[in-house]
């Protein structure tokens, strides 16, 4: 097995600073926070100097403070506070440093230094997170991570920690570039439906990243434990993750990974209220679609067969979870992984049994076209809301007063319809 690469870890030939081509209007769109800073000159003494940070880079202003001088990336830098004490002052400041480069950077004050740590904890990496954080107990796990629950020591607050194993991974390299795209999207996203990353820290085995803690189960284990969803709050919760999809589209994401077990409740006090997790696999639209990825049951079948793919892939993993909130199944069930893929494969679907009995014929026209085999004819997340069953203030006459033969006949029609891949 390689040696344990840094996430953190750069190219020793570059510099630390970079003569700023930066024009200040468009810079300033960005701006997070700007003061004050004292750093060491190339004669060794302390100089004030004015920085501007954006949630990418810090910017050192010109003399006349009129303009940028030098800037450097602050998002792979490791954030390192320090405290100096002599006879004749205190001195606080943080190290900014990223492979063999780095920085020291003097503040006026303790108070100062928890400003601009409070800053740009949120943009680079973290050290020494045993400082800040006491792990409770173990709440979950992954191929190469554990799940903590985890007290913020400075306020109490809970929240979850996924500690990443780097020496889990029998490629370094790939395992930084992994770990890397997970950060940056997840750090790209603002969304009450998406479980926030608030900070990354990493030490010499682990990258740990910093989440809401959610006390509820995921809805697997919610529909497994209390049964199917009614239509009418599926509906709702159907709503929401479409929601959510559309905003990833939006951002150039795909998830790559809808299912069940990665919506999690709040709190069990509440079967409607779930964030989305787990953006290990994620990626961006920009990158090639072909390779095949995701949890048997839910794959898009273009996926499964090594197609170009697209957000669309989401849309389908929607639909299966949609699928189980109505009856408590999955469509593609076995005991053989193996037939569970041959089944996703096919994508023959069928809403058929007792389970189904009480479901509109509505709501499953709608699930029909999310589970769509054919791409093409899914619908976006944007279209799929457009939809009837999500337009008719979530519930329409057809919930309570349609007549139960016509409704019999169009299901069994659609049954047929979507046998022959039609629908």
């Amino acid at each position: 097995m390689n040696s344990v690469v840094n996430i953190s870890e750069g190219n020793a030939k570059e510099k630390f600073w970079v003569k700023s081509q930066a024009a200040r209007t468009i810079k300033a769109k960005n701006e997070i926070f700007t003061d004050y800073l004292w750093v060491v000159t190339k004669w060794g003494f302390l100089k004030r100097q004015k920085f501007l940070l954006t949630k990418k880079k810090l910017y050192m202003y010109m003399e006349n403070e009129l303009d940028f001088k030098n800037e450097i990336s602050i998002c792979w830098k490791t954030v390192k506070p320090f405290y100096e004490s002599s006879d004749q002052n205190q001195r606080y400041g943080f190290n900014l440093s990223e492979g063999q480069l780095n920085k020291d950077f003097y503040t006026d004050s303790s108070v100062h230094l928890d400003q601009w740590l409070f800053h740009l904890s949120k943009i680079g990496i973290c050290n020494d997170i045993e400082d800040d954080f006491d792990f409770i107990k173990k709440i979950g796990h992954g191929t190469f991570s554990l799940v903590y629950l985890a007290i913020d020591k400075s306020t109490n607050k809970e929240f979850a920690i996924k500690a990443i194993n780097k020496s889990q991974f029998s490629n370094q390299n790939e395992a930084k570039k992994i770990i890397k795209n997970e950060i940056s999207i997840l750090r790209k996203l603002n969304h009450p439906g998406i479980a926030k990353l608030h900070k990354v820290y990493e030490s010499d085995g682990y990258v740990y990243l910093v989440f809401d803690y959610l006390a509820g189960d995921n809805l697997c284990q919610r529909i497994r434990n209390k049964g199917p969803y009614s239509e009418k709050v599926a509906v709702k919760l159907m709503s929401k993750l479409l929601n959510i999809l559309s905003y990833l589209n939006s951002k150039g994401v795909i998830h790559r990974d809808i299912k069940a077990d990665n919506l999690i409740l709040v709190s069990n006090e509440n079967d409607e209220d779930f964030k989305l997790i787990d953006f290990g696999i994620a990626c961006k639209t920009t990158e090639n679609m072909e390779n095949s990825c995701g949890t048997p049951g839910y794959i898009a079948p273009e996926v499964l067969s090594q197609r170009p793919w697209s957000h669309k892939a989401d849309i389908f993993g929607a639909g299966i979870v949609f699928y189980a909130m109505l009856s408590q199944r999955l469509p593609f069930s076995s005991k053989s992984v193996n037939e569970i893929i041959r089944k996703n494969r096919e994508c023959s679907i069928e809403c058929t049994g007792s389970s189904w009995n009480n479901i509109t014929a509505q709501a499953i026209e709608t699930l029909l076209k999310l589970v769509q085999k054919d791409p093409t004819r899914r619908p976006t997340a944007d279209e799929a809301l457009r939809l009837p069953f999500f337009t008719a203030n979530l519930i329409n006459s057809s919930f309570s007063s349609s007549n139960s033969q016509d409704r019999k006949q169009k299901l069994k029609r659609m049954n047929c319809m979507r046998r022959s891949n039609i629908v």
